[in-house]
């Protein structure tokens, strides 16, 4: 009986891992917690978070931060930015994300990167049904309030833009969302 435990939770991880490896779910946005806004400039980063694993995409020094500069998003809403950090990466989708914030806005920027365009389109058509589709935005793009602001496709990424604590009209974040959303895609691998 000591023997048949081990073994069991040696299957039951591979059945969840080979569950999550697969394309055809959803990728997970960031939660949009954020605890107190915070009043400095810092930076903390991961060497997780610039990882390869999966993805059709070279994700070796991907860097999701680099893809909007803070005085960019401090431009586009009115509010200046304090500090920067970089969530460490998951593998399966490789999901990068980075989280601009100060006390008027908090920002989740996040990329997934899938095996190939199909995987991205169906992970994000998974919760599409309860969105309102967006033209004129990578290939296929969704205002996904309340849960987030706007996820596109472009390829085999997904962005996902989350913004909180700025507006509480959502039509005024969707559309910093979107302004957001066409300064990030052309720098996208």
């Amino acid at each position: 009986m000591t023997r048949i435990l081990p073994t069991l939770a040696v299957i039951a991880t591979l059945i969840v891992v080979a569950a999550c490896s697969g394309d055809d779910g959803g990728s997970t946005p960031a939660d949009g917690s954020g605890g107190a806004a915070e009043t400095s400039a810092t930076v903390a980063s991961s060497d997780a978070a610039n990882g390869s694993s999966g993805g059709g995409a070279e994700t070796e020094d991907f860097d999701v931060c680099a893809l909007l500069d803070p005085a960019e998003l401090a431009e586009a809403s009115g509010v200046e930015i304090t500090a920067e950090h970089v969530a460490p990466a998951s593998p399966f989708p490789p999901f990068f994300s980075c989280r601009y914030q100060t006390a008027g806005l908090l920002l989740d920027v996040d990329v997934s990167i899938f095996e190939s365009e199909a995987g991205a389109r169906a992970s994000v058509e998974f919760g599409a049904d309860d969105w309102t589709e967006i033209e004129g935005l990578g290939d296929l793009a969704y205002a996904t309030q309340p849960q987030d602001d706007l996820v596109v496709v472009r390829g085999e990424y997904t962005l996902g833009l989350g913004i909180y604590q700025f507006s509480d009209d959502p039509e005024v974040e969707l559309d910093l969302a979107r302004a957001l959303a066409e300064l990030i895609l052309p720098r996208m691998p």
